[in-house]
């Protein structure tokens, strides 16, 4: 009798076990600091640490900061609703993952968007479970770490191949789609590079992490690779900012024109794009033969002239135009370049006396009110030169 009652216990141990065990929660996700990866990995660790990934958390990012403080945002208690920001969800991802309002709470939180978050990435999510920045992807859960490289190794953890890493869909997740609260799209790069020629002949990581050098992945590689700059240069580069625009001034002296022609030549986004604070303005100057001014299309804003300013503009429930996003309830304007276009500017040649005419492509990556207004370093507040031209007229 005993016997038989163990062998029903364990049939029934069987049976059941085995399902309970395939119904068993999912592990939570462990994100390891990227201090950890440096130990092998240190030449890409010092580029992403230099990086604008690096320092996405308003912790790190005095722009961010500002930003996440005028919304309403506080990094110890969210937002002012008490819940995650929504910002979070792209600049502290694995804050948004823990559903955690205190950024404060993990040391990884201010590490942005770490090296474990990326790679940790296993696909995207469909449909609608696809969510916003960290909610639009799937995670290994195990120790597995992946990348677009064929060939890698399993030496300190797993490795995984994934065509996705040499896509832009990988981008997409965080780089696309942000509304503000009140559902206007401020913030849609990704889009903008869908609907583009671009999209059928190059990534997202063709211009963004090019290939920099021949070297080692890690330490322990037997052979060099092709490694992709993991500085993830973009919008804060100038020196890739100019070489996505190209100015050409024209003076035709017998109409008494001046054309400036702008096109955003290789960019496969507009111009410019992502935070909807960046923008671009035009400076076209006449001057006489001892260099003094005898026009110019304005003379303290860009606003002053149509065809000078090139910016994504807001409009708040008031009417009042060029609002910061998150106070829009619509947008008023977009005169960003699109992606290949070629764009005329015209004005009137004011006269004999001018003998140099110049054009000159400003770029901000924040408005100078907001600049004004907070303590930021020179480089993030100055006008940025990108492209200019000087014609002499004899």
């Amino acid at each position: 009798m005993r016997i038989r009652l163990i062998i029903i216990v364990m049939i029934l141990l069987a049976l059941f076990g085995c399902k309970n065990k395939e119904k068993e929660a999912p592990k939570p996700l462990q994100f390891a600091s990227a201090e950890g990866c440096a130990d092998c990995h240190e030449s890409i660790y010092n580029e992403w640490k230099a990086s604008m990934h690096a320092k996405s958390a308003p912790m790190n990012d005095k722009v961010h900061a500002a930003v996440f403080k005028m919304t309403g945002n506080d990094i110890k208690t969210g937002s002012k609703y008490g819940k995650v920001p929504v910002c979070v969800k792209c600049h502290v991802p694995i804050a948004a993952l823990d559903g955690e309002k205190d950024l404060t709470k993990k040391p990884i939180y201010a590490e942005g968007v770490t090296c474990t978050f990326c790679h940790k990435i296993k696909g995207l999510k469909k449909g609608d479970d696809r969510g916003l920045g960290a909610h639009a992807y799937e995670f290994y859960t195990d120790n597995t770490f992946a990348s677009g490289m064929k060939d890698a190794k399993k030496l300190a953890h797993g490795t995984a191949s994934l065509a996705l890493y040499k896509k832009s869909e990988y981008c997409g997740g965080c780089h696309n789609k942000r509304s503000n609260s009140k559902g206007v799209n401020v913030c849609n790069t990704y889009e903008e590079y869908e609907t583009s020629r671009f999209s059928k002949t190059l990534q997202c990581q063709n211009c963004h992490m090019k290939p920099s050098r021949e070297g080692l992945v890690a330490d322990a590689s037997d052979k060099k690779s092709k490694l992709h700059d993991h500085g993830s240069t973009g919008g804060h580069n100038i020196e890739q900012v100019k070489s996505g625009v190209s100015l050409k001034l024209n003076v035709k002296k017998d109409k008494n024109i001046v054309q400036v022609t702008l096109k955003n030549k290789n960019t496969g986004h507009n111009m410019p794009t992502a935070a909807p604070l960046r923008q671009m303005y035009l400076k076209v100057t006449q001057l006489d033969a001892k260099g003094d001014v005898i026009a110019e299309n304005y003379k303290d804003n860009p606003k002053e002239d149509p065809n000078a300013l090139f910016v994504l503009a807001f409009e708040d429930a008031k009417g009042n135009v060029g609002v910061p996003p998150w106070k829009a309830v619509k947008i008023a304007f977009d005169k960003r370049l699109k992606p290949n276009e070629i764009r005329l500017a015209f004005y009137d040649l004011a006269g004999d006396k001018v003998k140099k005419v110049r054009a000159e492509l400003y770029y901000r990556l924040i408005p100078e009110k907001l600049a004004k207004g907070n303590d930021f370093d020179e480089y993030t507040t100055k006008a940025h030169l990108i492209a200019q031209e000087e014609v002499t007229i004899k």
